[in-house]
């Protein structure tokens, strides 16, 4: 998510497109390299044949190689076709040729494709139908829970879907508002005398208010005093953590 972040800024501050695409059953596209066997599937067994097995050429859903096999061909149709992968993020790939760039990320079965020429996006785009296929989704509008509204000064980014999931997730569409993500004045600590709440659900909550901080600095202090506490949370810490909920 940092990586689609940087890269919505960069976007954003040159004019530049930002597309998405979605390959179709993209695990099957894998190939593999090591000899697998699987079972006969269900109808497909004749009783004289029923002890015989079937060798997979292809990767399928449900093996533990299908990501690795997929991640590969991709790894290897973009190194093909010019593209270096970056050595801090595996999963994007940039391309440089004279004055125009392009950058891929993949996520499972999406491309986001970014680019400062259309015509060497489109061009790209009818590369990849070829090799795989694919949806073409046009402009990036949603993306992990991440909303991207193109507009003519600018892109903004906003998760209203996945704040309003969020708070049904804790059964807190009908409470009360708060003004501010956290009180002044409040001194958590981690030995009070509150009793202790489900640690699991605790971290759930947390984990889900960090990733909202992407679109939504403005918690990112009370979130940051909530989350000290995951290991051990008691009642106090789950009401701040709720304060939160509420705000939003």
């Amino acid at each position: 998510m940092n990586t689609i972040r940087t890269i919505i800024s960069l976007v954003a501050s040159y004019k530049w497109e930002i597309h998405q695409m979605d390959v179709k059953s993209s695990f099957l596209n894998g190939n593999l390299s090591e000899e697998i066997y699987m079972q006969q599937p269900l109808g497909f067994i004749i009783a004289k044949t029923s002890s015989l097995v079937c060798k997979l050429n292809k990767s399928l859903y449900g093996l533990k190689q299908a990501p690795r096999a997929w991640y590969e061909k991709n790894d290897t149709y973009f190194s093909k076709n010019g593209f270096k992968r970056c050595i801090y993020d595996p999963n994007l790939y940039v391309k440089n040729f004279g004055d125009d760039i392009l950058i891929i990320v993949v996520y499972l079965d999406d491309l986001i494709i970014i680019g400062n020429q259309l015509i060497s996006i489109q061009k790209l785009k009818e590369n990849l139908k070829n090799e795989f296929e694919m949806t073409d989704l046009g402009l990036l509008h949603y993306f992990l829970g991440l909303q991207i509204w193109h507009m003519a000064d600018g892109i903004f980014l906003s998760q209203p879907k996945y704040a309003s999931n969020l708070l049904a997730r804790f059964h807190m569409n009908d409470c009360k508002e708060s003004p501010s993500p956290f009180q002044s004045g409040v001194n958590l600590i981690v030995d009070c005398n509150t009793p202790l709440v489900d640690s699991t659900l605790y971290r759930q909550l947390v984990g889900s208010l960090i990733y909202l901080t992407h679109s939504q600095p403005d918690i990112s202090f009370a979130v940051s005093m909530v989350s000290r506490f995951m290991q051990k949370p008691h009642e106090s810490h789950w009401l701040v953590a709720k304060r939160i909920l509420r705000y939003i």
